[in-house]
């Protein structure tokens, strides 16, 4: 289930440390670094809040679809 759910957000994820990333380096190139770390550190706690949601989300959706299946099998 947590392959899946990986499988299916992969690129959410890859996304989203490529932007830190360049938003890092800009920082970098144009001012000489971060002025805080404050805003970085609450975009990943956000992301991280986001994913633990969605990942809750589709286990919901994992057990509603495991257990239909399971009901279909046993009608025949």
């Amino acid at each position: 289930m947590k392959a899946a759910f990986l499988k299916q957000e992969k690129s959410n994820i890859i996304l989203f440390l490529i932007t830190m990333l360049a938003g890092y380096l800009l920082s970098v190139i144009l001012i000489g670094g971060p002025v805080t770390y404050s805003a970085p550190g609450g975009a990943l706690l956000g992301f991280f809040f986001l994913e633990c949601w969605r990942y809750k989300q589709f286990k919901k959706e994992w057990k509603i679809d495991i257990n239909s299946i399971e009901f279909r099998s046993k009608e025949y």
